[in-house]
C-alpha cells in the first residue's frame, strides 16, 4: 500500500464548469479526508488504509457521497472504519452542515432523534450506552428518497455492527425543511 498521500486514491470532483468551485469542493474533501488518515496514523509502516466512495445522489445541483477509510494497524484485532460524508452544492461550492437543511427554529435535532430511537428499538439493536439525540450537525448523506444519519463505530453500537445507518424518509421531515434545502432540489428531480 502506498505511504505519501499523493499515491493515495482520495476522492475528487471533476467536470464541473466552474473550476474554483471545484477546487474548492475538492480542497474541502481532502482537507477533511487527510484528518482521518492522521487519525488511523497512516503513514506508519505497520499501518494499512483502504478507503472506499458512494456518490449517494447528484440531482439538480447536489451532489451528497460518503467517504469510508478503513485502518489496518499490522497484529491488531481488527481494524476501524471512519466515514465523512459531504452534501454540496455544485454551483456555489458550499458545504452544507445537517443544520443547514431545516428552518430555524425547527427543533430538528428532537424530531430526527425520535426516528432513530424508533428504528433503534425496531432493529433491536445492542447499544454500548443509551441513545438520547444527534448532534447539531450529526453525520448524514442524502440519497434520492432519505435521508441517511449515522453513527461512528463505537459512538452507539458495537464493532460487529459497523457503522449504524438510519433511513429517514424526507416525507417524514418535508415540514421542516429549509425553504433552499438541498432536500428540497432533490425531491423536486
Amino acid at each position: 500500500m502506498p505511504r505519501n498521500l499523493q499515491a493515495l486514491m482520495l476522492p475528487r470532483v471533476q467536470g464541473l464548469p466552474n473550476r474554483q468551485v471545484q477546487n474548492r469542493i475538492n480542497r474541502v474533501i481532502q482537507t477533511q479526508l487527510r484528518q482521518v488518515l492522521k487519525e488511523l496514523n497512516y503513514g506508519r509502516p505497520d499501518v494499512n488504509v483502504y478507503p472506499s466512495f458512494a456518490n449517494t445522489a447528484n440531482e439538480n445541483g447536489v451532489s451528497s457521497s460518503y467517504t469510508d477509510i478503513y485502518g489496518y494497524q499490522q497484529k491488531a484485532a481488527h481494524g476501524l472504519t471512519i466515514r465523512r460524508s459531504f452534501t454540496f452544492n455544485l454551483a456555489t461550492g458550499r458545504l452544507y452542515q445537517l443544520s443547514d437543511l431545516f428552518q430555524p427554529n425547527s427543533d430538528y435535532i428532537e424530531r430526527i432523534s425520535a426516528i432513530v430511537k424508533e428504528q433503534i428499538a425496531e432493529q433491536n439493536l445492542p447499544l454500548l450506552r443509551p441513545f438520547e439525540r444527534i448532534t447539531p450537525n450529526q453525520g448524514y448523506y442524502l440519497e434520492s428518497e432519505n435521508l441517511v444519519i449515522y453513527f461512528q463505530t463505537y459512538d452507539y453500537t458495537p464493532y460487529y455492527l459497523g457503522i449504524p445507518e438510519f433511513r429517514i424518509p424526507y416525507a417524514a421531515i418535508a415540514d421542516i425543511l429549509a425553504p433552499n434545502s438541498p432536500i428540497r432540489r432533490i425531491m423536486r428531480s
